[in-house]
């Protein structure tokens, strides 16, 4: 992995902790979170080969959150009712009564989709 967190345990995984993470603000994700730069956390092994983005960018996903030292870390279809991804999880940020801005907007969606409204 190209960005292993300081506070990775010996036999963990490459990421580990927490990593600030810039958000394109023009993007989905952007109005979501409200902001530039938030710090997310990881627990994973895993990351996007640098080597495919442009292939992927290509084909119309959208790269909308990169790490400080410019890492892929959140992409999104623009013309897609609702795709997201990242590689950080949302859900460790998340506390009772005050969910992760982008669960809080996937539900809705969800529920737009459901009621028939898009």
């Amino acid at each position: 992995m190209a960005c292993p967190l300081p506070d990775r345990t010996p036999d963990g995984p490459a990421l580990d902790g927490m990593l600030d993470v810039v958000i394109v603000p023009d993007s989905r994700l952007g109005r979501i979170v409200g902001r530039e730069v938030i710090a997310e956390a990881y627990t994973c092994s895993y990351e996007l080969n640098p080597a495919f983005q442009a292939a992927l960018t290509a084909k119309g996903l959208r790269v909308v959150g990169v790490d400080t030292a410019g890492a892929m870390r959140a992409v999104e279809l623009p013309n897609h009712p609702f795709f997201i991804a990242t590689l950080y999880q949302p859900q460790r940020m998340s506390a009772e009564g005050r969910p992760h801005p982008l669960i809080v907007a996937y539900l809705r969606a969800a529920l737009h989709h459901h009621h028939g409204c898009g």
